[in-house]
């Protein structure tokens, strides 16, 4: 997909060291380790936060950082940017640095299909990532994580329970149920859901229907017919 190069980079600009999420969620305590991950396998991108001294607030930060840079809001600093891209490149060339990991990245891309070269054009398609192809990748990928129609599963104590499982309730998640930890294999089956298509705009419309929330933000790039 062309646009992987740029959402690999938006995710590391944003969760790399000393980035807005080690400041912000890390730093400020609200959870020990954090991860947006995409797979070309399953075709899914995940966002995680794990060991959070407050669930609620340590989302809603996370949410409130992607909001203000697909607003408009906070801008991807060029420094930034360019660490981000270095910081990629070393973690593609560190994993075929020696024989054995080359071989065993070679068999990986034999079985999955993939090009032998595959490394070597990433490499080149990060290195011309511009800001404004990450902010695309910002608003068209991660800002529907944080909608109401996107799969959420939340651990925590029992204690807390209650006042998590409301705030996600307010957050637009309105199907989410309480599950016991002994019903746990048993609870987590995906039943099809239909597809939800929300007009543009109505008027009063809550930000939390499902589709709502990544419906406000319209991504302005030369890519997009908006």
């Amino acid at each position: 997909n062309p646009n992987r190069a740029a959402l690999v980079v938006a995710i590391e600009y944003l969760t790399a060291l000393e980035g807005d999420f080690w400041v912000k969620l890390r730093g400020a305590g609200l959870t020990y380790s954090y991860s947006i991950s995409d797979s070309t396998d399953s075709q899914l991108i995940k966002f995680s936060l794990f060991k959070c001294t407050d669930i609620s607030a340590a989302f809603e930060t996370a949410s409130n950082i992607i909001v203000d840079y697909a607003s408009g809001k906070t801008k991807i600093s060029h420094i930034g940017l360019e660490n981000a891209k270095a910081s990629l490149a070393y973690q593609i060339i560190r994993g075929r640095s020696s024989k054995l990991s080359a071989a065993t990245s070679s068999f990986v891309r034999t079985f999955k299909g993939e090009k032998m070269d595959y490394d070597k054009h990433l490499l080149s398609r990060i290195s011309n990532v511009t800001s404004d192809d990450a902010m695309h990748a910002l608003v068209t990928h991660l800002v529907p994580i944080f909608d109401p129609q996107s799969i959420l599963a939340v651990t925590c104590p029992a204690g807390k329970l209650d006042a998590v499982h409301e705030y996600f309730m307010k957050r637009g998640w309105t199907n989410l149920r309480k599950v016991p930890e002994e019903c746990l294999f048993s609870s987590f089956i995906v039943e099809p859901q239909p597809e939800t298509k929300l007009p543009d705009k109505i008027p009063g419309m809550s930000m939390f229907l499902p589709g709502a929330f990544a419906s406000q933000f319209r991504c302005s790039c030369p890519k997009c017919d908006r």
